[in-house]
């Protein structure tokens, strides 16, 4: 085996360095990933029938969404109507909402966990929770898990990524 000699390593050395930085030309470089501020709003057991992971951005999709879920909120006995939708400020402010949809058994809720700015989205982080085990002992109750939080008003669009995680009772 023959070792090479010591000029022609280096001079490798050099080129590879001065090549290297072409590598990359018009490649676009790591997108910076901020964190969101985010406020969690409520976490119930009355959302839609259907999952649903959406960001509000106006008064109109928070109406149409609210008269979806308001016939499963609690209601005062002498109350006649329907509750108001509660009040957020658009101008300010996208309401998220996570919802799990319909399920046949009690144990599941859901919550946001992060919000970040990746560039041109906004990257959501929701967590499913199950409470499963030996020691657990429901009723048989239909549930429809929802969480709603706000961030600072965007017009980027919003990516929702859903994991699950198991608990004990």
């Amino acid at each position: 085996m023959s070792k090479a000699h010591p000029l022609a390593v280096l001079a490798a050395l050099i080129g590879r360095a001065l090549l290297l930085p072409l590598a990359g030309c018009g490649a676009p470089g790591p997108v910076p990933v901020t964190p969101v501020t985010f406020e969690m709003v409520d976490n119930q057991t009355g959302g839609p029938d259907e999952a649903a992971s959406l960001a509000i951005r106006n008064s109109g999709e928070w109406e149409t969404f609210w008269a979806t879920i308001e016939p499963r909120t609690s209601r005062e006995m002498a109350q006649s109507g329907p509750n108001p939708a509660p009040a957020i400020d658009f101008g300010s402010h996208t309401l998220l909402v996570a919802a799990l949809g319909e399920l046949a058994q009690p144990g599941h809720s859901v919550a946001i966990g992060a919000a970040t700015d990746a560039g041109g989205e906004v990257i959501v982080d929701v967590v499913h929770t199950i409470q499963s085990g030996a020691n657990c002992s429901f009723i048989g109750v239909v549930t429809y898990p929802v969480a709603f939080a706000t961030i600072p008003a965007t017009t980027k669009p919003v990516v929702f990524r859903q994991s699950e995680r198991r608990t004990g009772c």
